[in-house]
């Protein structure tokens, strides 16, 4: 039999049950969401479930919260850097003047230096001598007076040594001068030089030319179509690149979305919890005001 001058017990809740914390008014639930008798600070830091006066709420532990969705960290200041850089190199090349000698040497920005040998063999009268003359600045950038000189060896083998930046496209021309100071330039098409890349050339090696005082070598022109193969595949690699990038981008996208849905479905569950709560503090007072009458009616 039922005493009704005992006091009411509320049925054991399951961990965490925002309405159980709510069952007793004089109850105020802390942040780990256990009741404590009047902690002013616990008391601050309880979180309101309604806007009701004296109606106690919750530690922020009992609201559900979306689950991260993990990923990959990405260094997004290096990405900067390297987008910036390509973009400026990409601005430099598309300003530059297909007619002017001096676009070659900005095709090439390589800061490895290699060591080149021309090789040329020539007979000379007396007081002749050979000089070169390229369209990059260290073969005097097409001025005679800048011309690079060249020595007489063994075997009526003509040379000169010089380094010039690897991977570079150069063109030049060989120059006699006679006794007389009297110059000849070399008759034909330019000479063609292209050199390897940095990470192609041995350490401590030397590329030697060997020429004839006349027209492009064969070797030249392998090398300038080798040249021109690598730079298509590196635009069909850039190509690639793009679009892993795209597929990346898509990607993060994707699991933003999937984020976005995640603390929607939260939001949605705090709102049925908000609920549920004001329900059962609405029930409590109307069993409590219910009990007060009959108790009242019953002393009467």
């Amino acid at each position: 039999m039922h005493d009704r001058d005992a006091p009411m017990k509320a049925p054991p809740p399951p961990a965490r049950n925002p309405a159980y914390l709510l069952s007793n008014s004089n109850a105020r639930p802390s942040v780990g969401g256990a009741s404590s008798a009047g902690s002013k600070s616990q008391q601050g830091r309880s979180v309101a479930a309604t806007t009701s006066p004296g109606v106690p709420g919750l530690g922020p532990d009992d609201w559900p919260c979306p689950v991260p969705v993990p990923g990959v960290p990405v260094d997004r200041s290096a990405l900067g850097v390297e987008k910036r850089n390509a973009m400026n190199r990409a601005n430099e090349l598309m300003r530059l003047d297909p007619n002017d000698p001096k676009s070659l040497a900005a095709l090439s920005m390589s800061d490895v230096d290699c060591a080149v040998q021309f090789k040329l063999p020539y007979d000379t009268a007396m007081g002749e001598e050979l000089f070169i003359v390229g369209s990059h600045d260290r073969l005097g950038a097409w001025n005679q007076s800048r011309m690079l000189k060249m020595h007489w060896g063994d075997g009526g083998i003509w040379y000169a040594d010089v380094e010039l930046p690897a991977g570079g496209v150069f063109f030049y021309k060989y120059v006699l001068r006679d006794e007389n100071g009297k110059f000849t330039w070399q008759d034909g098409a330019n000479n063609l030089l292209v050199l390897p890349e940095e990470w192609d050339i041995p350490k401590d090696s030397r590329f030697v030319v060997d020429d004839k005082f006349g027209g492009t070598t064969r070797s030249s022109q392998n090398m300038l179509a080798t040249k021109l193969i690598s730079c298509e595949k590196e635009i069909v690699n850039l190509k690639l690149e793009t679009i892993k990038a795209k597929e990346m981008t898509k990607a993060s996208l994707q699991e933003l979305m999937i984020t976005r849905e995640e603390l929607e479905s939260a939001n949605e569950k705090l709102t049925m919890y908000e609920r549920n709560v004001q329900t059962v503090i609405t029930s409590m007072r109307q069993g409590q005001a219910k009990e007060l009458n009959s108790n009242k009616h019953n002393d009467d």
